[in-house]
This record gives C-alpha cells, structure tokens and sequence, in this order.
C-alpha cells in the first residue's frame, strides 16, 4: 500500500485568493509607473507671471478711460443739431460703447467733466484736459507695450525652467523605475536558480531588459524617444512582472516543498543552537563550581597562615 500522500495537480492551481492577490499587484504596479511617467509627455503650463499682471492692470486703465470718453462724448452729441451727422456720430459711438467694459467712476467724473467745460464754453479749459489725458494715454500705450514684450520674455523664461524641472523629475523617476526593475530582476533570478523554476529566470531576463531600458529612458529626457522609451519600459516592464509573478503562483507545489526543507534546516539549526546553548550554560555552570570551590581554598589557607603568623608574634611578646 502506497502511503505517501497524493497531490492532484488542482491543488498546484492557483486559487481564487492567489488570482485577486496577482491583479490586484499587477494593477498597482502598473499604476505607480504610469504615475511616475504621467507627468513627462508634456510641460505644464507657466502660471501669471508679474508683468502680465501689470500688463492687466494697464490695459484695464486703458479700456475704463476710452469707455469714459465714449459716454462723455455720446452725451455731448445730444447738444449736436438734429441731422445725419448726430445720428452717425451717435451710432458709432452706441458701438464703441457695446464693445468696451463700464468705465470707473473716475474716469467717468473727469470725461464729463472736459465735455461739460467745453460746452459751457470753457474751451481752453477743456483743451488743456484733453491735451493731460491724451498725455496720459500715450504714456499708458507705451507702458502696455513694454509690458507685453516683457511678458513674452518671463513666459518664455517660466516654461524654460518648468522644462527643467519636469526634466529633473523625469530623469528621477525613470532611475527609481529602471532600479526597482532591476532588484526585482535579480530576486527574480535568485528565485528561479532556488526554486529550479527556469520560467521565473525568463521572467528576471525581461525585467533586466526593462530596467536597462528605463536607465536609458533616464539619459533621454527631452527628447523626442523618450516616450517611446518610456512606453516600451510600461509595456515590457509590466509584462515581464506579471509573467514572474504569475508563473510563481502556478510553481506553488514547488515552492512550497522547497518552502518546507528550507523549514526543516532552519528546525535543524536552531535544535543544533540550542544544544551548543544547554552545553555552553553546563560548562559555565561546572566552571563557576571549580571556581568557587578553589577560592574557598585559598580563603581557608589564607586565613590558616595569617593565624600561624599572629600567634608567632605573640610569642616573641612574651617576656
């Protein structure tokens, strides 16, 4: 009678557990390379930068003193005679009107303020004010166009270094990548050459080759490979895991003997520890006896000859 236990091959399966536990890692393997990577196909655009700030402020100066002057002047046209001129003045100025935003109470004042002068007959008043706030909007004309040439430089220069930086976080992840690749690779390996399960050293080759590839995806960024690099390392990479870890699962009768002799010298060694223990503790037992029983002596025969010595002294005392 044959009384070895008998394993069916349903039982090297893998189970139900072993299935969700394998795509579960998958998933989240692959999810945390497409995060590191996520980030390098392309720059962020640069936030606001200060002159564009300004250049804001500017032109909203702009656009609040000609929707002043527009009003001021479609009220002044309401003194004009009744004609095709009014009407057309008036037109124009209804269109201007739709197209600029509602001017600040401000401008608003000191516009109708050179309208109403010049129609009270203030003439030269008036010119002077006209001649303040056309200064006024030159200066701010040129101002806006200094400020829009200095906003093409700080743009240009904000993507540059937003460039640098994605770069820099680029090249980090694809070493983080290619290093995580590679240990696993090699555990890989050890794995296989233990466990004789020649698929999971196939498995630690194209995770060898994939961890290779993300160190020269590292040296490739900014160019126009790196995607394809990167893309080849997320497919290659994630493929070679899944088949390492998947022919693990299925060499499960394998690894678990292996598991079990392995056990078993450990069992082996720690009985051999406990022996070599119990006899180091005997033997310092039997010392410390030796030891004790020794200095006894010698404290006895100490004692013995000083009061040898001392009765000798007394002796040579007495008269």
């Amino acid at each position: 009678m044959n009384n070895h236990p008998h394993h069916s091959t349903h039982n090297s399966q893998p189970t139900k557990l072993e299935w969700a536990v394998f795509g579960l890692s998958a998933v989240v393997a692959l999810v945390i390379v497409a995060l590191l990577f996520s980030g390098c196909a392309s720059t962020a655009l640069p936030g606001e930068t200060r002159a564009e700030a300004q250049l804001d402020t500017a032109q909203t100066r702009q656009l609040s003193a000609a929707s002043a002057s527009v009003q001021a002047a479609d009220q002044a046209n309401t003194a004009n005679p009744p004609g095709a001129p009014k009407t057309a003045v008036a037109g124009e100025l209804r269109v201007a009107n739709a197209n600029l935003p509602a001017p600040q109470p401000g401008d608003a004042k000191e516009a109708l303020a050179r309208v109403n002068a010049a129609l009270t007959g203030q003439l030269a008043d008036a010119q002077t004010a006209w001649n303040a706030a056309v200064a006024r909007g030159n200066a701010l004309d040129a101002q806006v166009g200094f400020l829009q040439k200095q906003v093409v430089a700080e743009r240009a220069a904000a993507a540059a270094n937003a460039q640098k930086a994605t770069d820099r976080l680029c090249v980090i992840a694809a070493l983080l990548v290619g290093g995580t690749l590679s240990v696993l690779a090699a555990l890989s390996l050890a794995a296989g050459l233990y466990f004789t399960l020649p698929k999971l050293e196939y498995g630690a080759a194209g995770l060898g080759v994939g961890g290779a590839a993300a160190f020269f995806a590292a040296t490739q960024v900014g160019t126009a490979h790196f995607n394809l690099l990167a893309m080849a390392v997320l497919v290659g990479g994630m493929g070679a895991l899944g088949y390492t870890v998947w022919n693990s699962f299925t060499g499960g009768g394998t690894l678990k003997t292996k598991a079990a002799a392995f056990d078993s010298a450990m069992a082996a060694v720690r009985d051999l520890a406990g022996e070599v223990a119990a006899d180091t503790e005997a033997g310092a037992k039997k010392l410390w006896q030796w030891l004790g029983v020794e200095l006894d002596a010698a404290h006895k025969a100490l004692v013995s000859d000083w009061q040898n010595l001392e009765g000798m002294f007394n002796k040579k005392q007495v008269p």
